[in-house]
């Protein structure tokens, strides 16, 4: 793994650090938010170590795509940024920003996730951050993403005790919703519900392709 399961202090700290360094302070005072932070160290603590082939699905305005290029990761990012659709964090000329100021070698794409216009299984891991909330059809979504994935697929999103319908840009899960919408659409299409090590501040689930023994 990245960070060998090194303590959490460790991979907070690193990411803080590169935010800090970039001056990123777009969504708040202190450059990123504590749900930003904890969906990141999720996905870093689990992370295999490099070179692997990750796609950032429903990136925005992030950092994520440059932080995991510093870590020679070979990273394309996906998201819309159609005009009309307020659901992206931040526009794609933000996007060409930050990897410009960056100085970090990554893809960048304009595209729908509910039609992914890449090979089935293309990439070895794939990152879903705080986006499946924002498509109208989440089961449809959720299993594109599957499709391109070879090994690892990673999935953030907002739960609450009870679910909200879609309202045009967004809703929220419960557990019976994150079960029916996500979880078993995705093992439908040959994964399996592996353990993380991070599961607090809204609902973060990993799932690992069966049967695929890559470390």
């Amino acid at each position: 793994m990245l960070y060998d399961h090194g303590k959490r202090e460790i991979v907070d700290g690193d990411i803080k650090e590169y935010w800090k360094n970039f001056g990123y302070t777009r969504h708040c005072s202190n450059g990123l938010p504590a749900c930003r932070i904890s969906e990141y160290t999720f996905i870093l603590m689990d992370l295999p170590k490099s070179p692997k082939k990750i796609l950032d699905a429903g990136c925005g305005a992030s950092l994520l795509p440059s932080f995991l290029a510093s870590k020679g990761y070979d990273v394309t990012a996906i998201d819309r940024w159609a005009g009309t659709d307020r659901s992206c964090e931040g526009c794609l000329e933000e996007a060409l920003e930050i990897r410009e100021k960056s100085k970090q070698k990554y893809i960048i794409i304009v595209g729908d996730l509910l039609k992914l216009p890449f090979m089935e299984r293309e990439f070895d891991i794939t990152i879903c951050n705080s986006t499946i909330e924002h498509i109208p059809d989440d089961i449809s979504a959720v299993k594109e993403l599957a499709r391109v994935t070879k090994d690892l697929l990673f999935i953030t999103f907002p739960t609450a005790q009870n679910a909200t319908k879609y309202d045009g840009r967004t809703r929220s899960y419960s557990v019976n919703a994150t079960i029916r919408q996500i979880v078993i659409p995705i093992i439908e299409s040959g994964f399996k519900l592996i353990p993380a090590h991070i599961f607090e501040y809204d609902g973060k689930i990993l799932f690992k392709r069966a049967g695929n023994e890559t470390k």
